[in-house]
């Protein structure tokens, strides 16, 4: 009775995460949390409650076998051939389950008017899938091993007592036991030597204690292919976000389509209009996207490295190139993201769910000047001790930037030193 009406109830569950989970409240509880938007792109609730959902019902006992044995009506009756039935009805079921809420974020984030965003949303909440079943999976496998050695420690243990029954015998009589009638075992004119007494062992360790019974039952086929979904979401959200200002910088520097004027009034307004191009879609990405979350630490790290191995090198050797041209009489209102402060700001501003972005050169190194300060190894003295204090002031003419930061970080790339494509450098944690 309470078996059926358990599976009845897990059934509606499942049902309601498909027919109900955007326009009502089905699985996540309320209509008013199924209806939300997160501004930031963070794990939404119904994400986060769904996973809650699942990995507290396996914590119960025999919660398996109740809910997905073939024709259980009690839990007693569990063999292994029963667990493992009943293991891969869970993972079915789940699979269905964690597939349709999926589609459910795939429709929120649809909603989202910046479609990186939506991109960033979709990324944080497939890879809190993944965590939460690993998580699950690693705790399963610790639980298992425990509960083994308690068993273990139970019962007296038959190996002994064989080893010393073993030990007065002669090899020629081992070697007999072994030819004889307790170790033959023939399959298609083969004959194979096997203990005994150790094959029911495995055999029940294959079907019984190896049987995953909580969200492992997924398997790492269903985490990799979810890796993979995670790395093409950040791979997304990084072509939208960085392709335009990367291929901006690659016309220039790599592939020559955007060819420098000759004459030399044209060539400074030329200089001009790519500087002010390049702080606008800086001022527009680090204001909108310091908004932005990505609650991983280690997803956040991986998605920032991606971002300064493709524009970094870029951007610096631009920098460099045309901060040593005299183009202006108030350079200050051109060069205001030095490389070394563009890496800061991606380090520190970028993904923090902050209100307001820093912006380079102006003084401003952070909300309330709380970040610390970037790393100066490849940076002069007095622009050291500028930042250090905590007030970036514009950026000291072309003469005295370090020639150290100019070799060491933006060398001139060779058109095969291009970054790498961000599916290649991968999202992986």
């Amino acid at each position: 009775m309470i078996g059926r009406s358990a599976r009845q109830l897990f059934a509606d569950f499942e049902e309601g995460m498909g027919s109900r989970g955007i326009h009502g409240s089905g699985a996540y509880g309320s209509e008013a949390v199924s209806k939300l938007t997160m501004l930031d792109g963070t794990v939404h609730p119904m994400c986060a409650t769904t996973l809650s959902f699942l990995k507290r019902l396996f914590t119960y006992p025999n919660a398996l076998t109740l809910l997905f044995s073939p024709g259980a009506g009690s839990v007693s009756s569990a063999g292994g051939g029963t667990n493992e039935a009943a293991s891969a009805a869970a993972s079915s079921s789940i699979m269905r389950i964690l597939m349709r809420l999926l589609e459910s974020l795939e429709a929120k984030a649809r909603s989202y008017k910046i479609p990186a965003l939506g991109d960033l949303f979709l990324m944080n909440n497939v890879h809190y899938m993944v965590w939460t079943v690993e998580q699950a999976a690693a705790a399963e496998k610790v639980a298992q091993r425990q509960l083994q050695q308690q068993q273990q420690q139970q019962q007296p243990s038959k190996s002994t007592g064989q080893e010393a029954e073993g030990i007065g015998e002669s090899d020629g009589g081992r070697a007999k036991r072994r030819s004889g009638k307790r170790g033959t075992v023939k399959s298609g004119g083969t004959t194979s030597d096997v203990d005994g007494d150790n094959e029911p062992t495995m055999a029940a360790e294959a079907s019984g204690g190896g049987v995953a019974t909580g969200l492992g039952v997924l398997g790492i086929a269903w985490v990799e292919r979810h890796k993979d979904i995670v790395e093409h979401y950040g791979a997304a959200y990084h072509e939208k976000t960085w392709r335009p200002l990367i291929s901006a910088l690659e016309a220039v520097l790599v592939t020559e389509e955007d060819v420098e004027p000759s004459e030399p009034g044209r060539f400074k307004a030329w200089v001009k209009s790519k500087f002010a191009k390049l702080n606008n879609q800086l001022d527009t990405i680090l204001k909108q996207q310091s908004a932005w979350t990505i609650p991983d630490a280690k997803l956040k790290a991986a998605v920032r490295n991606v971002i300064k191995q493709d524009l970094l090198p870029l951007y610096g050797e631009f920098w460099d190139r045309y901060t040593a041209v005299d183009f202006s009489t108030h350079p200050e209102k051109y060069l205001r993201y030095p490389p070394e402060q563009l890496e800061f700001l991606i380090n520190h501003s970028l993904f923090e769910g902050r209100a307001a972005a820093p912006r380079g050169g102006n003084g401003v190194v952070g909300p309330g000047g709380s970040f610390p300060p970037p790393p100066l190894s490849n940076v002069s003295s007095s622009r050291s001790s500028a930042v250090a204090s905590g007030s970036v002031a514009s950026p000291p003419p072309p003469a005295a930037r370090s020639s150290t930061h100019a070799t060491a970080v933006t060398a001139p790339l060779a058109a095969d030193k291009r970054p790498k494509s961000v599916t290649a450098v991968g999202w992986r944690r």
